[in-house]
């Protein structure tokens, strides 16, 4: 198996892991009788996990192999995504989410080093197609989610089941994903991030913002607010991961033929056009459309602002800085709408996050040409 498609495999556990949890949200609320500002809460602990995560990760691989890291990860966080079902109160819910939180914010930075790190030795453009594993991954996971669902198993036989699945691939892909190096021109240690750098991190808080609510809170809007079955709730999760999915496969060819700004504005406004839609709606088949075509707007933003921080002159930190700030938003921002939607509603809560979407479409053009936004991710260089 070649690197880059092993490196795909490492996104892909990532991206199930996330597909097996999330849709079991509405279970755990379900379990504990908690409200959803309860639920926000907890999931900010797993937001305070990832956040604190992230720079120590950027730091460690100024030091250590991206493949050291991965080999490590891909079994502390099956592990980690195990335990969260089987909570009793939701002080335990939160702690275990922190754990989890952390694990994933080791995983994200890590495996996204590795992919720019590849990216940089083949000479070619890689890192939409990776993150297309992690969409996949996320149909897999929460595809499994409704079908198990469906056929009455109990949610943590499934997750834990998963979780042993996910330490087997895990292990076979880490061996084969091979040993870029993610090293620094500048040296290790601390180093605030470049105007360059906080541009790029900017631009990550506005389009993650989108995809951390559509994790977190599509599920329970079906369910919820829609009342959708439990089985048609799951598949909301996969349905807006296969739209990434399918956004992410072309990616690399479409962002070398239209380039950075028109992918990254026109995905936006995409994105933001089919979440009013949906609200507005406030039917099941539209919503589930609507949700697929979320995930194919917003499916590269992510991928395109990973790989101009990994072409900079320290790319584990500047990875982690831009990790960190567009995760501020992506785990972050759901918390936020569970305790908006406690005072206005679900549908006005996700109402705000084309305000986030429209932002880019509108700011974007700031960034400047393809050319442009390459010169601000490499100024960290000249800074």
């Amino acid at each position: 198996m070649q690197p880059r498609w092993a490196t795909a495999g490492i996104f892909f556990v990532n991206g199930m892991g996330v597909g097996t949890l999330l849709p079991h949200l509405p279970y755990l609320r379900e379990q504990l009788d908690i409200s959803k500002g309860v639920l926000g809460l907890c999931l900010l602990a797993m937001t305070l996990g990832a956040l604190i995560a992230m720079p120590l990760t950027g730091q460690l691989l100024e030091r250590r192999p991206s493949r050291s890291v991965v080999r490590v990860v891909v079994v502390f966080y099956p592990v980690a995504l195990a335990f969260p079902l089987v909570a009793r109160s939701p002080e335990v819910l939160a702690g275990m989410l922190f754990v989890y939180g952390f694990a994933n914010g080791v995983f994200d930075v890590a495996q996204n080093a590795h992919g720019a790190a590849l990216e940089r030795d083949l000479g070619r453009p890689i890192m939409s197609s990776l993150h297309a594993g992690w969409s996949l991954g996320g149909v897999a996971g929460a595809g499994g989610a409704a079908v198990a669902a469906a056929a009455g198993l109990d949610p943590r036989i499934y997750v834990a089941c998963s979780a042993v699945l996910l330490v087997a691939l895990g292990s076979v892909f880490a061996a084969r994903i091979g040993d870029p190096r993610v090293m620094s021109e500048a040296g290790a240690g601390f180093v605030w991030p470049s105007r360059g750098v906080l541009l790029l991190g900017v631009l990550a808080i506005l389009v993650m913002v989108t995809e951390g609510a559509m994790n977190d809170w599509s599920a329970i809007y079906l369910r919820e607010d829609l009342a959708a079955g439990a089985d048609v709730a799951a598949a909301g999760f996969a349905v807006f991961s296969a739209g990434m999915a399918c956004g992410r496969i072309v990616g690399d060819a479409v962002v070398a033929r239209l380039g950075f700004e028109r992918v990254l504005r026109g995905g936006c406004a995409l994105a933001a056009i089919a979440l009013g839609g949906l609200l507005l709606a406030g039917s099941v088949p539209v919503a589930l459309l609507g949700l697929a075509l979320v995930g194919l707007g917003i499916s590269n933003g992510v991928p395109l602002l990973f790989s101009a921080a990994g072409r900079t002159a320290a790319p584990g930190p500047a990875i982690a800085a831009v990790s960190t700030m567009g995760y501020v938003a992506f785990l972050g921002g759901p918390p936020f709408l569970g305790f908006l939607a406690d005072s206005v509603g679900l549908p006005t809560a996700l109402a705000t996050i084309c305000v986030a979407a429209g932002i880019v479409v509108l700011a974007g053009g700031h960034a400047g040409t393809e050319d442009r936004a390459r010169e601000a991710a490499a100024a960290v260089g000249a800074d």
